[in-house]
């Protein structure tokens, strides 16, 4: 309990009394406890405000003169007889010493009381700040994570606690029990994320991983952003579900797919009338039996039929194959094996006979995906540089690891693979 200030006057003011009456009847000027004033005064200036502090020490001097030069009278009217007491030089030095202490600890004690509130004020507010902060974090939906460089987990809000199916008070401020290497259990990869920014100083902007703490799978995002305290590095990880935003998104590029569908059908309605017409008037003129055609005419109206057929198989063909691209398997496929297949087709095409080479630089590399459209992919790359480039320039086809440095800044992608096919064409215009 913080006392009163009119306790505070009482009690300095009984200090002064009482070392004013033990100085007195111990032989006053000559008494051994003459720096008790000392003390009384400096009490009264660091426990009083200034004017309080100042008030005391002058009242102590004023007492100590006065028991001084009045105190054998005082005493010989009570019926004493003391030897009379001479004011020689030393009472005055001690008089203005006491003054003077009174004033410098009465100054410093009012600037150690007005340093105090505003350390408190200061305090107060950064408690106020972090309580506010902590709230904040608390109640986001967003995952927020702090790890220092010995990979002890530093803070953890509620978000992040039921994402991770991890409680804060369990792991916080306990470096002992591998706080870095449950999140790299909970959550694959975090670790490495982690890992990766205190290493290189550099954030994480774009990580997906899966979130094993609960039962139906929950696909995370993840953020690193790296701190500094003390001259140590920290990382703050956010996390965010993003599983659902995945479903909508995979809705939303089905709708597009739906509408392009659409419109390529109708599209696709008015490209078909042309060989369909010229198929049918070149059977009608076939199938008349009143007509005798020359065996030339019917080997070109023959020819048109086909052709047109082809025409439209290759219509339909490709409406197909863009209504049905979607990723239907994804597996861990060889790619290197992939890129070879695809090329041994080009090169058995009919275009390819006469046309440039293809060379080919492969090195071993395995990505996540769909072999077939992978396949696809490869072979129409190919097949259109084949077609389109310098007769005398052959196509090089280059498939490798992506070298360091070659992932955008911030895209955090482990066995990258990129592929490369150049050729001399005229280009898109």
């Amino acid at each position: 309990r913080t006392p009163t200030a009119a306790f505070l006057y009482a009690q300095a003011l009984f200090d002064v009394l009482l070392v004013t009456a033990v100085v007195h009847m111990t032989g006053r000027a000559e008494s051994e406890f003459v720096p008790l004033y000392v003390l009384v005064i400096t009490e009264g200036a660091l426990l009083l405000p200034l004017r309080g502090g100042l008030l005391m020490g002058t009242l102590a001097t004023f007492l100590y003169f006065a028991d001084v030069v009045w105190g054998p009278a005082l005493t010989e009217a009570l019926g004493g007889a003391p030897p009379p007491t001479e004011l020689d030089a030393a009472v005055l030095v001690r008089v203005a010493l006491f003054l003077v202490i009174a004033g410098a600890t009465a100054w410093l004690g009012d600037r150690l009381r007005r340093t105090g509130s505003e350390l408190g004020a200061v305090a107060s507010e950064l408690r106020q700040l972090r309580l506010d902060t902590s709230d904040i974090l608390g109640t986001l939906d967003t995952g927020v994570v702090t790890v220092d460089s010995e990979g002890g987990l530093v803070y953890m809000n509620r978000s992040a606690e039921r994402l991770l199916g991890m409680r804060s008070e369990d792991w916080v401020g306990r470096p002992e029990r591998g706080a870095l290497e449950q999140l790299g259990r909970v959550a694959p990869g975090i670790s490495a994320v982690v890992n990766r920014t205190l290493t290189t100083g550099r954030p994480v902007e774009r990580y997906e991983t899966h979130s094993r703490a609960s039962p139906e799978p929950r696909i995370l995002g993840v953020r690193s952003t790296p701190l500094e305290r003390d001259g140590s590095p920290w990382v703050t990880v956010v996390l965010q579900d993003i599983t659902d935003a995945l479903r909508v998104e995979a809705l939303h590029r089905r709708a597009e797919r739906l509408e392009a569908v659409a419109e390529l059908s109708a599209s696709l309605a008015h490209e078909i009338k042309n060989p369909l017409a010229s198929i049918r008037s070149a059977v009608e003129q076939l199938t008349r039996p009143e007509d005798r055609l020359e065996r030339t005419d019917r080997g070109v109206l023959g020819k048109l039929v086909l052709a047109e057929s082809d025409r439209l198989s290759r219509l339909l063909s490709g409406f197909i194959e863009f209504s049905r691209v979607e990723l239907q398997e994804r597996a861990t496929v060889d790619l290197e094996k992939v890129v070879d297949g695809a090329i041994e087709m080009v090169r058995q095409h009919p275009d390819s006979l006469d046309g440039p080479g293809v060379e080919v630089d492969a090195r071993p590399v395995e990505v996540e995906g769909d072999r077939d459209l992978l396949h696809q992919v490869v072979f129409n790359l190919v097949l259109n540089a084949v077609q389109h480039t310098d007769p005398d320039a052959p196509v090089r086809v280059e498939l490798g690891a992506v070298p360091p440095g070659g992932v955008p800044v911030g895209v955090d992608l482990d066995g990258a693979a990129r592929l490369r096919v150049t050729d001399r064409g005229p280009g898109i215009r």
